[in-house]
């Protein structure tokens, strides 16, 4: 249900956040409860927002909803074919079909062939894959250490992989050659190949150079004739491979853009750059231009290095340039994308959307932002495809209600109520303001969380009801996003009462409120914390609530008149989560280090120590029958752990992320998990 929770104890008011009039939350006597401004009216939300709704059976009974998120992305345009790297496959969209996948593993890396036929991915679990997309079959596939190479590219019959100390080539036939080990003195920078496939690697030393690798695979290394002490940054070919953009900074100079006449073995010019610049920023967009970010402009130059023609970068710092249709594509970090061509006004492609995580040229333009929406264009800038159903962001919040109904909740604002059977939409209920944190579901009504940084210290911190039955019957809470000094983090809780009469929930300004739900306008506020507040229980009686805190401290209040009952210190940085046992006998927690502890709740004395350790966020859950603790694990899987012994008796895999939120179903047969890749899962949960 919770993904995590804030909450902060102002016992000692002056210590606590205080927002910027100064006065801080209202203090007030715990055993007289503070009463909320009257609850609104909730906003009118976009309905229809990308969610991961798609349902699909895998083996073992697991259940998933969504297709994952998209991570990376190229179009082919004379195939009309887009290959899209998601977080739970490779797959290719042929035009508007469905699309098929090529691999369940999880990209790190995409490289595609010039020609668009085939395509090179590094996964998660350590190979290299090899993939013709065109007759969607793989190639060839090797065994490569995670993390082991930083850059990717197809180079005719081959694919390169390099990284700081060594370039390696991956031939289609599965033949592997060392290229380059980088010696003792040496730093290898970014590798770059051509269209035709010639190969570029910089050589950082005392005396810079670089290695080059025609497409034959004959090798000649170019001495720039660089001075000693110089950094040299990287490299980009120009399209016919005639002419290298040198990026370097000599000893005795600044940043410096040098162009290279590869035929001639000499620099025929030269830019001062009063600003650091990655190659991922240069591209030649025809023969003798070469095109950049210098400061606040993005500049065109001919290969004396005289500027031609130049228009303002605007409020968002240039994340890339790529050539596609003999004009520049420039990507800023704020999502924005222009085509320009030199001489000509630089033009925007589609909307804004977020920042982007990979964009790339070519015969065509490919971008993906940071919620997974694929937009491809033609060369000359015209929207091809806008490819929706990956733009799912991150699952952050699940929940199961009593009768097997299943709540989710995104990153981008998506909220779903799903039926129990066959996991129908049964209502959309989106969020306008952005992400969720926590989502929770009771008979015919859903409470939301809502986390989202207006700036350093101001969060959206809008709690919503919806009534199932009678839409207009719902109410929100919060919302302000007023600064509150010290709150640089925030993620909001909510949790109805077992008798489902009462919504606890978090505020931003280190609060909790409690609000009746027949009479929201007498929401009570509890006394704040001393810093952010983690976790919010009930006991399953529904005669207490707990609330933990980064302060180090957990409150246990009674809900019959607010009083605050006790006051207990908890571990260092306090305990991120907290759960019941269903007979309310036994109280988890778990710090920041991941370990999960029975503790008395009464004196917060740890009694015993489970084995191995869970994330540090996200929920934690009692099986209905008490025996076993589910919670998630750091690498993606989730754990179920013994109460008895606390030993680790299974682990549920399946998510290629880390899960944010799940929930046990009130019958015990099932774990549902919403995770970072996108999707949710539904686990059988394994007997004892």
């Amino acid at each position: 249900m919770r993904r995590t929770v804030l909450l902060t104890t102002a016992i000692v008011l002056l210590a606590a956040c205080q927002a910027d009039d100064g006065a801080g939350p209202a203090a007030t006597d715990p055993t007289t409860p503070a009463v909320a401004p009257a609850a609104t009216t909730p906003a009118v939300a976009p309905a229809g927002l990308p969610a991961p709704t798609a349902v699909t059976d895998e083996p073992g009974g697991v259940r998933r909803f969504g297709d994952g998120r998209a991570l990376r992305a190229a179009y082919d345009p004379a195939a009309d074919r887009t290959v899209v790297a998601t977080t739970i496959g490779l797959v290719v969209q042929a035009g508007g079909d469905a699309p098929v996948t090529l691999s369940p593993a999880m990209a790190t890396m995409l490289a595609v062939s010039a020609d668009g036929t085939h395509a090179a991915m590094t996964t998660s679990a350590g190979h290299l894959e090899v993939w013709d997309v065109a007759r969607g079959t793989e190639v060839a596939r090797f065994d490569v250490a995670l993390d082991r190479f930083t850059t990717l590219d197809v180079a005719g019959s081959a694919v390169v992989a390099a990284s700081p100390s060594e370039v390696v080539r991956f031939a289609f036939d599965g033949s592997t050659t060392d290229l380059l080990a980088a010696p003792p003195d040496t730093t290898l920078g970014p590798a770059v190949v051509d269209d035709a496939g010639a190969l570029a690697v910089p050589l950082q030393r005392d005396r810079p150079a670089v290695a080059v690798w025609s497409p034959d695979g004959t090798r000649a290394d170019v001495d720039l004739g660089l001075a000693a002490g110089t950094r040299l940054t990287g490299v980009r070919w120009s399209g016919d491979g005639a002419h290298l953009a040198v990026l370097h900074a000599p000893p005795s100079s600044g940043d410096t853009l040098g162009i290279w006449d590869v035929d001639a073995g000499r620099f025929t010019g030269h830019v001062a750059l009063p600003n650091f610049v990655t190659p991922a920023q240069v591209a030649f967009v025809d023969a003798d231009r070469v095109v950049l970010p210098n400061f606040d402009r993005v500049v065109a130059y001919d290969l004396t290095g005289t500027e031609l023609d130049a228009f303002p970068i605007g409020g968002s710092t240039v994340a890339g340039v790529d050539v596609a249709g003999g004009a520049a594509i420039v990507s800023r970090l704020d999502g924005t994308v222009t085509r320009w061509s030199p001489g000509a006004a630089p033009v925007e492609l589609d909307t804004r959307t977020v920042t982007l995580v990979d964009h790339r040229g070519g015969a065509a333009v490919t971008n993906v932002d940071q919620v997974g929406l694929v937009r491809t264009f033609t060369a000359d800038g015209a929207l091809r495809h806008r490819l929706d159903r990956w733009a799912v962001g991150e699952a952050t919040a699940v929940d199961v209600g009593a009768d097997g109904a299943l709540a989710l909740a995104t990153s981008t604002g998506a909220v779903r109520v799903l039926d129990p059977s066959g996991g129908a939409v049964e209502a959309v209920l989106d969020r306008p303001q952005g992400a969720v944190s926590d989502i929770s579901i009771a008979p015919q009504r859903v409470a939301t969380g809502v986390s989202v940084q207006r700036s350093v210290e101001a969060w959206d911190d809008t709690i919503e009801v919806t009534d199932l039955a009678v839409p207009t019957a719902g109410f929100s809470l919060g919302g302000e996003a007023e600064n509150v000094t010290g709150c640089s983090f925030y993620a909001a809780d909510v949790v109805f009462s077992p008798d489902g009469t009462l919504l606890a929930s978090t505020s931003h300004d280190f609060t909790v409120q409690v609000s009746p739900l027949d009479d929201p306008d007498a929401t009570v506020v509890l006394e704040p914390h001393l810093g952010a507040v983690f976790d919010i229980e009930l006991t399953p009686d529904g005669s207490h609530l707990l609330t933990s805190s980064e302060d180090g401290t957990m409150r246990t209040w009674a809900v019959d008149g607010w009083e605050l009952l006790d006051d207990v210190t908890t571990s260092p940085g306090g305990w991120y989560s907290m759960a019941f046992s269903p007979d309310g006998a036994l109280l988890a927690v778990s710090d920041a280090d991941g370990r999960i502890s029975i503790i008395d709740p009464a004196t917060a004395a740890v009694e015993r120590t489970f084995a191995g350790r869970r994330t540090a966020l996200g929920d934690m859950v009692f099986t209905p029958d008490g025996r076993a603790i589910v919670a998630p694990e750091p690498d993606g899987a989730v754990g179920v752990w013994d109460v008895a012994t606390g030993a680790l008796r299974a682990e549920l895999r399946g998510h290629t992320m880390p899960v944010n939120s799940l929930a046990v179903s009130a019958d015990g047969a099932r774990v549902v998990t919403a995770s970072q890749d996108g999707t949710v899962r539904s686990f059988p949960l394994p007997a004892a």
